[in-house]
């Protein structure tokens, strides 16, 4: 309850491209291929140690058109998931999506819809057994644009989990974004700008309101060092900075190195390389006149 539903980022349509919020490298097979019959398949496979554990998780995806605004998909995990959805979409003259999903390893069936009107978009899922529900409301007046995202117990009428935001883009190539959790009382905010063509930067820092004092502060860059390569690099106020390059061998291979070290136990005079944040990327698409696909391997 305490947590959204993986699936609710994606049928809600919450989704970050924000630089600071990249996703932590881990051991993943990433294989999608697109077909002009209306068929797509998909595999993603992870592979991540924890401590001493080793976690695993693969799944199977296929989808299936059944006409041009229903859609069956169809997954099968690791994690002994079967989950098979039954979307609609573009209803009632593109204001509405709508649909169906069912989740064996939690014996749940949801459902979901989402409606745009002209001035915001509203979404809402519910688990039918659990009788959670999980909402996202965006909406934007003259530029600044509002959103709020949580969950619903429905049998005890509370929200567990809330977050609202707002985005004001200052300039084509700079927008400021404020997060802000009720429950822990942490107001986040993050500043993007894309300074040239080559270079994106991202400030971000977080306070926790209760105690008055600075929870986290980073700052993040990614540079085009040149046509075929780019440069990624973060720093945490807790001493973490981590890097990753990427080079572009061929019009469809590109591989690099990904890597982190602890700079607080550099000043303590320890080890500051941390071995289990050092590996390499590989990534391979391929493109074909009615096919598409691509093969993503990251640690």
């Amino acid at each position: 309850m305490n947590k959204l539903h993986p699936l609710v980022y994606s049928e809600l349509g919450i989704r970050s491209k924000r630089l600071l919020e990249r996703p932590q490298a881990k051991y993943s097979i990433r294989f999608r291929a697109n077909s002009n019959l209306g068929y797509n398949f998909t595999s993603f496979t992870s592979l991540r140690p924890e401590e001493k554990d080793l976690f695993f998780y693969s799944n199977i995806t296929s989808e299936f058109k059944i006409k041009e605004n229903v859609e069956i998909t169809t997954s099968v995990t690791s994690q002994k998931q079967l989950i098979t959805k039954l979307s609609f979409s573009d209803l009632f003259g593109g204001v509405l999506n709508a649909g169906f999903f069912t989740d064996t390893f939690k014996k749940s069936l949801y459902g979901y819809f989402s409606c745009c009107p002209k001035y915001g978009s509203v979404s809402f899922m519910t688990d039918f057994m659990t009788r959670v529900g999980s909402f996202s409301m965006t909406t934007g007046i003259k530029g600044i644009n509002f959103g709020m995202m949580g969950n619903i117990d429905l049998e005890q009428r509370s929200v567990p989990v809330l977050e609202t935001a707002m985005q004001y883009k200052i300039n084509k190539d700079t927008e400021i974004v404020t997060k802000f959790k009720p429950k822990t009382k942490i107001v986040s905010s993050e500043v993007y700008s894309q300074i040239n063509p080559r270079i994106a930067l991202s400030l971000g820092l977080s306070v926790d309101c209760s105690t008055r004092t600075l929870d986290l502060f980073q700052a993040a860059v990614l540079v085009n060092t040149s046509p075929r390569t780019q440069l990624y690099s973060k720093i945490q106020s807790s001493g973490k900075l981590s890097l990753q390059v990427l080079t572009k061998i061929t019009d469809h291979v590109s591989a690099g190195v990904t890597g982190a070290i602890d700079l607080s136990r550099l000043c303590q005079k320890k080890n500051p390389f941390l071995s289990k944040n050092f590996g390499i990327a590989l990534e391979i698409n391929t493109q074909k006149k009615h096919n598409k696909g691509n093969f993503f391997l990251e640690n």
